[in-house]
Parts: structure tokens; sequence; C-alpha cells
């Protein structure tokens, strides 16, 4: 399909925050993002990538809707743009992206980022939120090549809380979580001493109490990461595999036993995946800690039927 190209200020400038990927996590930080600054300059664009999206964010109201502990918060404002693979008039949009919030599905970052790479260059920021790790060295290689070009990359690791989809743009927020961001290592060189000062979407998030945000060094956020991806790969498909949800994933001795097994089997690979393994590192990747964990975080998304 031939393309035309159109370029527009956006209001807001180089302050706007774009969102890719309207699952449960990115509705939920875009909900909050929103309840926290309704009267920021900036505007929130929910980038979609199917056309189906648009239909359903007409049909819902335009409004992201979440519950939390049985209130009812709906949150409008948004801008929406459908990716051009969808895009129905052929017209592809140029404008830049500064400020970009990935929350989209692991295998499906490098083809949700094809769609608008032309958009990102080295003074873009982007947050990876996520599940998984090594999503941004394969970014690097199949979307961004050249380093003399690569947007500065955060990764983002959500904890705790609880949030799962009711509906298209509904969903339903448990617990009190917590969102830790750290630059990646893999970034477009260092970090400026006043880039976060200067970062309207990280001043954003970092002045967020729904959210909790935390900023935190690269070492550190990578290890949040293995955490979080430990948990999930056990969690995860216990619950496919036994038709369950996560509450209900340990609730017999069996599968407490099995647990201990898996649990042997992941932190003896985590740990192999840490360059510089301190005392810590062994307490959180091994035994009855790490155990611990995983039933601590199952016990928090009850109700749901995985961790992301």
């Amino acid at each position: 399909m031939a393309f035309k190209f159109k370029r527009a200020l956006t209001a807001g400038g180089d302050n706007a925050i774009h969102i890719l990927g309207i699952g449960n996590l990115g509705k939920y930080v875009a909900h909050a993002l929103m309840k926290q600054h309704p009267r920021s300059l900036a505007p929130i664009t929910l980038l979609f990538h199917r056309k189906r999206l648009l239909a359903d964010w007409n049909n819902g109201g335009r409004v992201i809707q979440c519950i939390t502990h049985g209130k009812v918060d709906r949150r409008g404002g948004f801008k929406v743009e459908v990716l051009p693979d969808s895009d129905v008039d052929g017209t592809l949009d140029t404008t830049p992206i500064k400020n970009l919030i990935v929350a989209t599905r692991s295998y499906a970052t490098t083809s949700a980022l094809d769609l608008i790479k032309h958009r990102l260059d080295k003074e873009s920021d982007v947050i990876f939120l996520q599940n998984g790790m090594g999503i941004v060295e394969e970014v690097s290689e199949q979307v961004f090549p050249d380093p003399r070009t690569r947007p500065r990359y955060w990764a983002g690791v959500y904890s705790t809380g609880s949030i799962h989809s009711t509906a298209p743009f509904h969903v339903v927020h448990t617990g009190r979580g917590s969102l830790l961001i750290g630059l990646v290592g893999d970034s477009n060189g260092p970090l400026a001493p006043d880039a976060v000062p200067s970062n309207h979407m990280l001043q954003q998030l970092l002045h967020d109490d729904i959210l909790g945000t935390e900023l935190v060094s690269p070492e550190k956020i990578k290890r949040a990461q293995l955490r979080k991806l430990v948990v999930s790969s056990i969690i995860d498909p216990l619950t496919v595999l036994f038709n369950c949800t996560n509450g209900e994933v340990f609730n017999s001795k069996p599968r407490m036993a099995l647990l201990r097994l898996l649990v042997r089997e992941t932190g003896r690979i985590a740990r192999g995946l840490l360059d510089d393994l301190s005392d810590e590192d062994w307490q959180v990747f091994s035994g009855n800690p790490l155990r611990d964990l995983v039933v601590s975080v199952s016990a928090k998304t009850s109700q749901s039927t995985n961790c992301a």
C-alpha cells in the first residue's frame, strides 16, 4: 500500500506522551496518568494497532474505566491514533514521538514498534512496561540497529497490584502496586544529570501517587525484571495447565511440591543470569524466599490468570 505522509505540530509538543499497547497495564497506566494530571497541557495519545480498537473505543464512550476496591472511575480526554497498517485513508503520520510507553505483549514489541520507528530518534525516550527480558536487545537489533539514532531505553516493572480487564477499555485493579523505572544499559548513551528533571514523561510518572513510581538504578531494574520473570514463568504456565486462577494454583500439597521443584530450577537459572551475584541475590533467588515470593504474588493477584 502506498502511503501519503503528513506532519503536524502536536499540542504539547515534546511533552506529549504516547502509549503503545492497550492491554491491562497499558490501560491502567493511561488511566492513572490522566487521573493524577487531568489538567496537564500535554496530551496522552493511545496508539491503536488494530482498527477494531477504534470501534471499541467509540462504543465504550471514549473513556477508560478503572475499578479500584469497588470504586468506579472513568477518565476521558485521551487522543487516539490508528497506526498505519489499519489506516483507512492510507496516510502515514510522521509527527515525532518524544515520549513513548510500550505496554504490548513481549512477542509483539518489534512488529508494533516497526509501525512508528520513523517517528522515534535519539531525542526520544521509550519506557518498556513488559514482562520478560531480552526485549530491548531484540528491538536494537531489528528496529533501531544504528546506535547513533537509537532512542533512550527505560524499563518499567509493575509489581504487587493485580490488574485484569472486564471489557476492551475497562480494568479492575486490586492491591497496592508500585512501578519501578530504570535506565536500560543498552540505551543511547549515558543519562545526563538533568535528563530526568527535564523529561516530562518521567516527571509525570514519578509524581503519580496512584502508580507509586520510583526511579532506580540499571542494576536494580534488571533484578526487578528478573524477579518478575521468574514469578511469571512459574505461575502463568500452571494456571493454563490446571485451568485455574492465580489464587488457586498452589492450593494443594502436590502443587506445593511442584512449586518447590520449579523454584529450585528457576532460581538456579536466574542466579546464572546475574554477572555480579551478591548475598542478597542468593537470598532472593534461592529456596524459601523465592518460594514465598511466588506464593505471595499468586495470592495478591488471585483473581487473575497471569502475572502481566
